[in-house]
């Protein structure tokens, strides 16, 4: 005789798993406790690097491709109705139906898809499909949780002109970070903004960190000899003003050497 059924858990992602290590060690993590674990995400761009991390993972995967070359009629309907949804939002048209699909490019899919699976509990990785999670979960009667990764409404697009997104994606938390099981962030000044802001109660932290496995043999900071130069990553997935960078040249100007003190150097 077979035991009884393990719990299911979907979890959902608006982002391609190779950029969201996060969920995919929730993923695992729930596989190894014991639980159905089926991820969905969206995927826009080339799908190599999703193929090769997900060809031995032990969980149930599916890939919404919203990609223009790839689906280019999908993609086409996908954007005609956000953009349609968005200019309603923009000219004070907002409705709770209206903000989702505004938001997320492919949210009636993610839906419809998360509400076949009939899982006990819905897990949204970031805002965009926070709305997905929420509506599988009412239409099934269980619960549904919320992973903040990011405080996307304190960040918004075009540095902070496009104040109506800035306010959309507060609506949707508002509407349903209250309603979740539970809220995580990836650090406590995050769950202390999410729990002042919304009223919520407890929300968890959990780091982004690697296996301590992965970090044996690594020196810790204060042990590491001090750079001689001040080093900058930078990784920004759009270009425009307002992002830092003109902070940080003033900065490099402010303290690159003069011309007449390199000819002396």
């Amino acid at each position: 005789m077979s035991g009884p059924a393990r719990p299911t858990v979907c979890l959902l992602s608006p982002a391609q798993l190779w950029v969201n290590p996060r969920i995919r060690k929730e993923a695992d993590a729930l596989h190894a406790a014991g639980y159905t674990v089926r991820v969905a995400y969206r995927a826009d761009g080339p799908v190599e690097r999703d193929d090769a991390l997900l060809a031995a993972v032990p969980w149930t995967w599916h890939r919404l491709d919203m990609s223009r070359r790839r689906m280019p009629a999908r993609w086409a309907a996908a954007a005609l109705a956000q953009r349609a949804a968005q200019a309603l939002v923009r000219a004070g048209a907002s409705t709770p139906s209206m903000d989702a699909p505004a938001y997320c490019r492919g949210h009636a899919a993610l839906t419809a898809w998360a509400i076949a699976q009939r899982a006990h509990l819905y897990v949204a990785h970031t805002q965009p499909v926070l709305a997905a999670a929420a509506s599988a979960a009412q239409a099934l009667g269980v619960p549904f949780a919320f992973d903040c990764e990011d405080l996307l409404s304190e960040e918004t697009s075009d540095g902070l002109r496009a104040s109506w997104r800035r306010n959309l994606i507060a609506r949707l938390e508002r509407r349903f970070l209250p309603r979740a099981a539970y809220v995580s962030a990836t650090s406590r000044p995050m769950a202390d903004y999410l729990t002042e802001r919304y009223s919520l109660q407890d929300v968890r932290v959990w780091h982004n960190v690697f296996p301590s496995i992965e970090r044996e043999g690594i020196a810790p900071p204060g042990q590491r000899p001090a750079a001689v130069a001040v080093e900058l990553a930078w990784i920004s997935a759009t270009v425009g003003r307002g992002r830092g960078l003109e902070d940080v040249m003033a900065c490099l100007l402010y303290t690159s050497p003069s011309p007449r003190d390199r000819q002396k150097s």
